[in-house]
């Protein structure tokens, strides 16, 4: 599968990413590049970009990355914000930092237009085998 079509068919779907307006500028070999304008709607009550927005970003991109070779679900999610986006775009890296049979860990960094890294996102995926044991058990 080029790059092309594995772009095409991650936000085929992605309804949310398309509502965020977050879009996927590069995937293959485990690693994802995405990128959103900051909207009037994107803010919270303090003025701020929301951090559910930059946790959205994160989280897609990361989605991008470890499907990217296999069929993968994330099973944890940890981000800490740096520093606060004004406005303009934000950007977002997702690449493998490590993996073994069952579980690969992947760093996502988020920065602003600046190059400023405002977020780090170090969540972890299941490859298929993985993913087929978890959604047979139901609780």
């Amino acid at each position: 599968m080029t790059d092309r079509n594995r772009k095409d068919n991650l936000l085929s779907n992605d309804t949310f990413a398309s509502l965020l307006g977050i879009e996927i500028e590069q995937v293959g070999g485990g690693e994802a590049k995405a990128t959103m304008v900051i909207k009037p709607d994107h803010y919270n009550g303090h003025g701020s970009v929301h951090g559910a927005v930059i946790f959205s970003l994160a989280d897609i991109t990361f989605a991008a990355a470890c499907n990217s070779e296999v069929s993968a679900i994330g099973v944890q999610a940890d981000i800490r914000y740096l520093s606060k986006p004004e406005e303009g775009r934000l950007h977002a890296r997702a690449f493998e930092v490590s993996a073994s049979r069952k579980l690969a860990n992947y760093q996502v960094d988020i920065s602003d237009e600046a190059g400023e890294i405002v977020a780090l996102r170090i969540p972890a995926h299941a490859d298929h085998r993985f993913r087929r044991m978890a959604i047979t058990h139901s609780g």
